[in-house]
Protein backbone atom coordinates (compact mmCIF):
# COMPACT_ATOMS: atom_id res chain seq x y z
CA UNK A 1 0.00 0.00 0.00
CA UNK A 2 1.27 3.45 -0.89
CA UNK A 3 2.01 6.01 1.82
CA UNK A 4 2.08 9.77 1.51
CA UNK A 5 4.12 11.50 4.20
CA UNK A 6 3.41 15.22 4.17
CA UNK A 7 5.65 17.75 5.91
CA UNK A 8 4.08 21.19 6.11
CA UNK A 9 4.41 24.46 7.95
CA UNK A 10 5.50 28.03 7.47
CA UNK A 11 8.68 29.02 5.67
CA UNK A 12 11.95 28.40 7.55
CA UNK A 13 10.60 25.72 9.89
CA UNK A 14 12.91 23.01 8.48
CA UNK A 15 10.62 21.15 6.06
CA UNK A 16 13.17 20.71 3.29
CA UNK A 17 15.95 19.60 5.61
CA UNK A 18 13.73 17.08 7.42
CA UNK A 19 12.12 15.75 4.24
CA UNK A 20 15.54 15.11 2.66
CA UNK A 21 16.76 13.34 5.77
CA UNK A 22 13.64 11.15 5.94
CA UNK A 23 13.99 10.45 2.24
CA UNK A 24 17.47 9.08 2.77
CA UNK A 25 16.58 6.98 5.82
CA UNK A 26 13.24 5.63 4.57
CA UNK A 27 14.43 5.18 0.98
CA UNK A 28 11.52 7.21 -0.34
CA UNK A 29 11.56 10.00 -2.92
CA UNK A 30 10.83 13.52 -1.77
CA UNK A 31 8.97 16.08 -3.83
CA UNK A 32 8.32 19.74 -3.09
CA UNK A 33 6.88 22.71 -4.91
CA UNK A 34 10.13 24.65 -4.49
CA UNK A 35 12.17 21.87 -6.12
CA UNK A 36 9.79 21.65 -9.09
CA UNK A 37 9.72 25.45 -9.38
CA UNK A 38 13.50 25.56 -9.50
CA UNK A 39 13.64 22.89 -12.22
CA UNK A 40 11.03 24.72 -14.33
CA UNK A 41 12.82 28.04 -13.81
CA UNK A 42 16.17 26.57 -14.84
CA UNK A 43 14.73 25.02 -17.98
CA UNK A 44 12.81 27.78 -19.64
CA UNK A 45 12.34 30.88 -17.51
CA UNK A 46 15.76 32.57 -17.56
CA UNK A 47 14.61 36.11 -16.75
CA UNK A 48 15.47 36.00 -13.07
CA UNK A 49 14.59 39.67 -12.59
CA UNK A 50 10.91 39.18 -13.44
CA UNK A 51 9.13 38.32 -10.20
CA UNK A 52 5.75 38.12 -11.99
CA UNK A 53 7.10 35.16 -13.93
CA UNK A 54 8.22 33.61 -10.64
CA UNK A 55 4.61 33.69 -9.41
CA UNK A 56 3.36 31.99 -12.58
CA UNK A 57 6.06 29.31 -12.34
CA UNK A 58 5.11 28.77 -8.69
CA UNK A 59 1.48 28.08 -9.65
CA UNK A 60 2.57 25.73 -12.42
CA UNK A 61 4.83 23.94 -9.96
CA UNK A 62 2.01 23.16 -7.56
CA UNK A 63 -0.10 21.74 -10.38
CA UNK A 64 2.87 19.58 -11.42
CA UNK A 65 3.31 18.37 -7.82
CA UNK A 66 -0.36 17.34 -7.68
CA UNK A 67 -0.10 15.43 -10.95
CA UNK A 68 3.14 13.69 -9.98
CA UNK A 69 1.77 12.80 -6.55
CA UNK A 70 -1.41 11.32 -8.02
CA UNK A 71 0.53 9.26 -10.57
CA UNK A 72 3.05 8.08 -8.02
CA UNK A 73 0.43 6.95 -5.49
CA UNK A 74 -1.76 5.36 -8.20
CA UNK A 75 1.19 3.16 -9.17
CA UNK A 76 1.47 1.96 -5.56
CA UNK A 77 4.61 3.91 -4.68
CA UNK A 78 5.14 5.92 -1.52
CA UNK A 79 6.27 9.52 -1.44
CA UNK A 80 7.34 12.33 0.90
CA UNK A 81 5.94 15.79 0.16
CA UNK A 82 7.31 19.14 1.36
CA UNK A 83 4.66 21.90 1.21
CA UNK A 84 4.27 25.29 2.83
CA UNK A 85 1.00 26.78 1.57
CA UNK A 86 -1.73 25.60 3.91
CA UNK A 87 -4.40 25.98 1.23
CA UNK A 88 -2.68 23.17 -0.73
CA UNK A 89 -3.07 20.61 2.05
CA UNK A 90 -6.68 19.58 1.36
CA UNK A 91 -5.90 18.91 -2.32
CA UNK A 92 -2.98 16.68 -1.36
CA UNK A 93 -4.98 14.80 1.28
CA UNK A 94 -7.80 14.26 -1.24
CA UNK A 95 -5.35 12.79 -3.76
CA UNK A 96 -3.92 10.43 -1.13
CA UNK A 97 -7.36 9.25 -0.04
CA UNK A 98 -8.54 8.93 -3.66
CA UNK A 99 -5.63 6.59 -4.37
CA UNK A 100 -6.14 4.53 -1.21
CA UNK A 101 -2.82 5.71 0.23
CA UNK A 102 -2.04 6.00 3.91
CA UNK A 103 -1.78 9.73 4.66
CA UNK A 104 0.51 10.94 7.45
CA UNK A 105 0.71 14.70 8.05
CA UNK A 106 3.54 16.26 10.04
CA UNK A 107 3.28 19.95 10.90
CA UNK A 108 6.56 21.72 11.62
CA UNK A 109 6.55 24.72 13.93
CA UNK A 110 9.15 26.96 15.52
CA UNK A 111 9.09 28.53 18.99
CA UNK A 112 8.97 32.20 18.06
CA UNK A 113 8.31 34.35 15.03
CA UNK A 114 11.58 36.17 15.69
CA UNK A 115 13.56 32.94 15.35
CA UNK A 116 11.63 31.95 12.22
CA UNK A 117 12.35 35.38 10.69
CA UNK A 118 16.03 35.00 11.57
CA UNK A 119 16.25 31.59 9.92
CA UNK A 120 14.30 32.77 6.90
CA UNK A 121 16.57 35.79 6.39
CA UNK A 122 19.70 33.65 6.76
CA UNK A 123 18.37 31.33 4.07
CA UNK A 124 17.39 34.26 1.85
CA UNK A 125 20.88 35.77 2.03
CA UNK A 126 22.60 32.40 1.67
CA UNK A 127 24.62 31.56 -1.43
CA UNK A 128 22.34 28.65 -2.35
CA UNK A 129 19.05 30.60 -2.60
CA UNK A 130 17.64 29.96 -6.04
CA UNK A 131 16.86 33.07 -8.17
CA UNK A 132 13.41 31.74 -9.09
CA UNK A 133 12.04 32.36 -5.62
CA UNK A 134 9.84 35.42 -5.37
CA UNK A 135 10.69 36.45 -1.86
CA UNK A 136 12.41 39.11 0.17
CA UNK A 137 13.07 39.87 3.82
CA UNK A 138 9.94 42.04 3.85
CA UNK A 139 7.80 39.03 2.92
CA UNK A 140 8.37 37.35 6.27
CA UNK A 141 9.28 40.12 8.68
CA UNK A 142 5.82 41.56 9.25
CA UNK A 143 3.34 40.48 11.89
CA UNK A 144 2.80 36.71 12.06
CA UNK A 145 0.27 35.35 9.62
CA UNK A 146 -2.49 33.16 10.95
CA UNK A 147 -1.63 29.56 10.12
CA UNK A 148 -4.76 27.75 11.13
CA UNK A 149 -4.78 24.04 10.42
CA UNK A 150 -7.22 23.01 7.73
CA UNK A 151 -6.25 19.38 8.12
CA UNK A 152 -5.53 17.58 11.36
CA UNK A 153 -1.81 16.82 11.67
CA UNK A 154 -0.83 13.37 12.86
CA UNK A 155 2.18 14.90 14.56
CA UNK A 156 3.44 18.40 15.39
CA UNK A 157 7.19 18.86 15.68
CA UNK A 158 8.88 21.94 17.10
CA UNK A 159 12.11 22.38 15.14
CA UNK A 160 13.52 25.09 17.43
CA UNK A 161 15.94 22.61 19.03
CA UNK A 162 15.26 19.58 16.88
CA UNK A 163 17.59 16.89 18.16
CA UNK A 164 18.55 13.37 17.26
CA UNK A 165 16.22 11.82 19.84
CA UNK A 166 13.19 13.55 18.32
CA UNK A 167 14.28 12.54 14.83
CA UNK A 168 14.79 8.90 15.79
CA UNK A 169 11.34 8.78 17.42
CA UNK A 170 9.80 10.14 14.21
CA UNK A 171 11.78 7.72 12.09
CA UNK A 172 10.65 4.82 14.26
CA UNK A 173 7.02 5.91 13.94
CA UNK A 174 7.23 6.18 10.16
CA UNK A 175 9.62 3.30 9.54
CA UNK A 176 7.84 1.06 12.00
CA UNK A 177 5.06 0.60 9.47
CA UNK A 178 6.58 -2.14 7.35
CA UNK A 179 3.95 -1.49 4.69
CA UNK A 180 5.83 1.61 3.57
CA UNK A 181 7.23 0.70 0.22
CA UNK A 182 10.97 1.21 0.24
CA UNK A 183 12.28 1.98 -3.21
CA UNK A 184 15.17 3.43 -5.12
CA UNK A 185 15.09 7.20 -5.46
CA UNK A 186 14.10 8.39 -8.92
CA UNK A 187 16.61 10.82 -10.41
CA UNK A 188 14.31 13.83 -9.94
CA UNK A 189 14.10 13.15 -6.21
CA UNK A 190 17.81 13.37 -5.50
CA UNK A 191 19.44 15.32 -8.33
CA UNK A 192 21.76 17.97 -6.97
CA UNK A 193 21.25 16.89 -3.35
CA UNK A 194 24.45 15.72 -1.75
CA UNK A 195 22.47 14.69 1.35
CA UNK A 196 20.18 12.24 -0.44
Amino acid sequence: MAHLILLYGQSATGKTHLSRRLSKDLHLPVLGVDRVKEMLWDNGFPDETNKDIAKVVGGMSFQAVLAITAAYLASGNSLILDLHRREDLVAVKTIAEGNGAVFYAIKLVIATEALRHQRYNERLRGPDRHPGHNDSEDDHNGPPRAYVDIIQPDRIIDTTDFGEETYQALLTTLGGDQAITRQEHPEWATEGDENA
